[in-house]
């Protein structure tokens, strides 16, 4: 990182492909969209190649790359898609009983159903269960407050059980 920050092309070359892995499965978490990712990860590439310099940490970069990632996805989602949740759905409730109850169905099935939460709330759930990273982080990563956060991850999960519980799985 140290050599990319003092315009190493080769340098930025070996982050571009370790961040590139890193972010791609997590964009489409939240886009569902390959030609939108695609979008999304040139923008995420621009940006990081024009700020690495001011990056200070190199034990940062992994939550700041996904900073960046989580953000331009939003960004694009806000300008290209519709928001898909329902409105009426945003009651706030305990994250800790239904957690155990997503950990253990993030599955291709249950992953294919994501696009029916909202962006935000994918955001959140692909952080916290499929990049493994604390609500705290997961949180600072997005931007938000813990307790959005969780409020997020509280209505990815809800959205998701009812969905599953109404096809009887």
């Amino acid at each position: 990182m140290l050599r990319a920050q003092v315009g190493d092309r080769e340098a930025f070359g070996q982050i571009f492909l370790w961040s590139e892995r890193l972010l791609r499965a997590h964009i489409m978490s939240i886009l569902r969209d390959p030609a939108a990712v695609e979008d999304v990860l040139q923008e995420v590439f621009l940006t990081i190649y024009r700020r690495i310099k001011w990056l200070r940490d190199p034990n940062l970069f992994r939550p700041w790359v996904f900073r960046v990632g989580t953000r331009e996805a939003l960004r694009f989602r806000r300008r290209h898609f519709d928001r898909r949740e329902d409105p009426l759905d945003l009651e706030v409730g305990s994250v800790s009983g239904e957690s155990r109850l997503v950990a253990g169905l993030l599955s291709k099935e249950v992953l294919l159903r994501l696009e029916a939460v909202s962006a935000e709330s994918r955001a959140i759930l692909s952080l916290h269960y499929l990049e493994d990273m604390s609500i705290s982080e997961a949180a600072d990563i997005l931007g938000v407050p813990v307790g959005t956060a969780k409020s997020r991850l509280a209505r990815g999960i809800r959205k998701l059980k009812a969905l599953l519980t109404k096809e009887g799985r």
